[in-house]
């Protein structure tokens, strides 16, 4: 019974992320610096497609659950890390300039953003940045991307 109204309140604690998201777009874009899964996605950039495999493991002694983010392209893997919460891709419409595909980890009012960014050279990065929760009084904070790795 416990577990069941935990996953409701996930469920509902994402959807209000993604509402937060479509409306509020301020944010700005970074500067791009100088297989075993249980969920996957893709999304296309132009000439490459971004696959996105999540493995969330369950939560004990109080704690979030966490969830093993992996990007695929390319014929490559890259290991995104584990972040707290469930994962779910970012509607494209939701994407930062520059970035062509993203994933948000969101657990208890903050989370973790995984994106795909392309610079005017078209070389791609895989960064990850922070999103905290909007309030009465603030909008909400997405950025402080920090590079992953290269993605080649």
């Amino acid at each position: 019974m416990k577990r069941n109204i935990f996953l409701a309140i996930i469920l509902v604690v994402v959807v209000l992320i993604i509402g937060f998201i479509v409306t509020n777009r301020k944010a700005v874009a970074p500067s791009p610096p100088a297989e075993n899964g249980t969920a996957t996605s893709t999304a296309q950039a132009a000439e490459r497609t971004f696959s996105w495999r999540f493995e969330t493991t369950d939560a004990d002694d109080g704690m979030a659950p966490r969830t093993e983010v992996a990007l695929f392209t390319g014929g490559e893997a890259y290991d995104a890390g584990a972040y707290a919460g469930s994962c779910t891709e970012i509607a494209e419409e939701n994407l930062l300039p520059g970035e062509v595909s993203g994933v948000l980890c969101w657990w208890a009012g903050g989370g973790d953003e995984i994106g795909v960014f392309r610079d005017e050279d078209l070389n791609y990065f895989l960064l990850h940045g922070i999103q905290e929760e909007g309030t009465a009084e603030s909008d909400g904070f997405r950025g402080d991307f920090k590079e992953i790795a290269l993605i080649k």
